[in-house]
């Protein structure tokens, strides 16, 4: 299932982060996770002119497979996941790194936690580290 997620910053309402996700539970199964931040940000059409790599595309990474672990754990349920786009902005400017990385990580939980029917949706999500969701749709 792919999911879009979109986050807005409670504090600074400027500040968006947004990702697409596909999500499959696959219970008895190993758990996969795909997660190339680099070429996910090159897919985005807001993001793809501030390319991420390096260090920073490594602490993006980390903030995405931490959200995965949380959804695993509370979940208990395996499922694959792939990283298909990533961006941010911060005001006019679509930069992924101009936002608190713990947001990636927030849209990560809430994809997986979703993806294996475990959490319905809403605006302030548990755990959401001063994000509210701004948008969510389904493909």
């Amino acid at each position: 299932m792919r999911m879009d997620i979109r986050l807005q910053h409670a504090e600074r309402p400027a500040v968006y982060a947004w990702a697409s996700m596909a999500v499959t539970p696959t219970p008895g199964e190993r758990w996969q996770v795909q997660l190339d931040v680099t070429a996910a940000v090159a897919a985005d059409a807001t993001s793809f002119l501030h390319p991420v790599g390096g260090y920073t595309a490594k602490a993006i990474r980390d903030e995405l497979m931490t959200g995965l672990l949380r959804a695993r754990q509370v979940t208990k349920t395996d499922f694959h996941a792939e990283l298909l786009v990533l961006g941010a902005a911060d005001g006019e400017r679509g930069d992924p790194t101009r936002v608190p990385a713990i947001g990636y990580g927030v849209i990560a939980f809430l994809a997986a936690a979703h993806a294996v029917g475990h959490l319905d949706l809403h605006a302030d999500p548990i755990g959401g580290y001063g994000w509210r969701m701004e948008h969510f749709a389904t493909a």
